[in-house]
């Protein structure tokens, strides 16, 4: 399989569900490692939410959160952290995302949601099976992308080797792994 120009020099079947079921859309992953060998593994979602204007929006937090986010450098993780989550929310304005995406590490929360504060239009993600979740939006765009990850871009400091990446699964021979993400629309 190419990927991105390269080559991913492993066999594996990927399967993406999405389920609709009343007013929730269910994207689920099967990973099947078809290869003789030991391959590693890692997948997230990247759906986008209507945002319009950024600034009538926030993002809540099912728990009390004292999380801050890594910092970005170039396409790089650093370890520089910053504050963001304020009693359980994130108020969205034209600058959140000047410094590329929100990323978190260690969340209690085991979904989060998107409201329009003017109306009663929410949308609620289920992250439970992810141990990340990224927040992104271009700057000046009208969405907002809450994305559940199974693992990290590169840090800084990283060796460069995937299996000790961040978030990777060593997944054997002949296994699977199984995960998903609901998003629940209101208003």
């Amino acid at each position: 399989m190419n990927l991105h120009g390269g080559v991913y020099p492993f066999k594996f079947t990927l399967l993406i569900t999405f389920t609709l079921k009343n007013n929730s859309l269910i994207q689920s992953y099967r990973v099947l490692n078809t290869d003789t060998k030991t391959i590693p593994v890692s997948f997230g979602g990247h759906p986008a939410f209507n945002a319009n204007p950024i600034g009538d929006f926030e993002i809540y937090f099912e728990s009390n959160e004292s999380i801050y986010s890594n910092i970005l450098d170039g396409p790089y993780i650093s370890n520089q952290l910053k504050p963001i989550i304020v009693d359980n929310k994130i108020s969205l304005d034209l600058f959140t995302f000047n410094e590329d995406a929100l990323i978190f590490q260690h969340l209690q929360s085991k979904w989060v949601k998107l409201v329009h504060t003017k109306s009663s239009y929410a949308v609620k993600v289920d992250i439970t099976d992810f141990p990340y979740l990224g927040i992104w939006s271009k700057p000046g765009a009208p969405f907002v992308c809450i994305e559940p990850w199974q693992g990290l871009a590169d840090f800084t400091s990283h060796n460069k080797d995937i299996f000790s990446k961040k978030g990777i699964i060593a997944l054997g021979q002949n296994q699977e792994i199984n995960r998903q993400f609901s998003m629940e629309f209101t208003g």
